[in-house]
């Protein structure tokens, strides 16, 4: 693994990718946000307002609890602090609601509004863990889940590149709904991860692919579409040893130093992942 600097680093990611959203209403949570459409800043909202979106004749339809400020392409509602939340429901289709940080942008289609929340890295990430780990995990879990998420969203941040945003919030990317609120540990993990990602030996982000769900045995790679890796990954601080599970289950590492266990350091995982590859078989 390796440690880069990203400057709290904004991502842009597509809200509700598998509806076609033509009406949606935005509570500001907290915080305030200033309104801006088509470019021109028209109001400052601040926490408890309202703000209604509307698809019509392929414009977007902008409404407060007092005003009509008419039909626009674009709107962005761009967070004026850095503990600002809005919370997102779509009304056409009516789905639940989910909160957000930072901001939102919104597109009119011919069909639909492309919903995107522009976000921190780091707030977008303690949100996928949250989505795709849940809540009651150990925090070194979350730490592990927070440098594979955000190794995948930087080797995919083009992906939607074409629709206007990075990612999506689907499993076609990772799942994301919304800012993380389930546990405290997940965003620490997070913050104490930053910047971690992991790259194969020509510095290279490697496709973190990962799965919420098992059964309780990983399942092969190929059945992903992914090959089974023929090159060793960087592996920072110490790389443990892989001792055969006595109760047949998977191989599980030891701890560097243990009675069994003489290497340390940059170890290879050539052997671990033959091992792990050839029980799931």
């Amino acid at each position: 693994m390796i440690q880069v600097v990203l400057f709290a680093q904004p991502v842009k990611v597509g809200l509700f990718q598998d509806q076609l959203v033509a009406k949606a209403v935005v509570y500001c949570s907290n915080g305030s946000f200033t309104l801006i459409t088509d470019g021109v800043e028209r109001r400052m909202l601040e926490a408890n307002e309202i703000l209604y979106l509307t698809l019509e004749e392929g414009k977007v339809r902008v409404l407060d609890s007092d005003r009509d400020f008419g039909q626009v392409e674009q709107v962005e509602l761009r967070a004026g602090t850095s503990d600002a939340v809005f919370r997102l429901r779509p009304i056409s289709p009516e789905l639940e609601s989910r909160v957000y940080d930072d901001d939102l942008l919104v597109t009119a289609g011919d069909r639909f509004l492309t919903l995107v929340n522009r976000v921190d890295l780091d707030k977008y990430i303690a949100g996928v863990v949250q989505a795709e780990a849940g809540g009651n995990s150990h925090i070194e879990f979350y730490k592990a889940q927070a440098i594979l998420c955000r190794t995948y969203a930087m080797k995919q941040n083009q992906r939607h590149a074409t629709e206007g945003f990075s990612l999506c919030d689907g499993t076609h990317c990772q799942v994301y709904k919304g800012r993380s609120t389930l546990n405290p540990e997940i965003l620490e993990a997070v913050l104490e991860t930053t910047g971690i990602v992991v790259t194969d030996f020509n510095y290279k982000l490697i496709t973190a692919a990962y799965h919420s769900n098992s059964g309780d045995k990983p399942s092969r790679l190929p059945m992903f579409g992914f090959p089974m890796p023929t090159t060793s990954f960087r592996w920072w601080i110490h790389t443990p040893c892989i001792s055969p599970n006595p109760s047949g289950g998977i191989p599980y590492p030891l701890r560097s130093g243990s009675p069994t266990c003489s290497g340390t350091g940059w170890n290879q995982l050539n052997d671990y992942r033959r091992r792990l590859y050839m029980w799931s078989r």
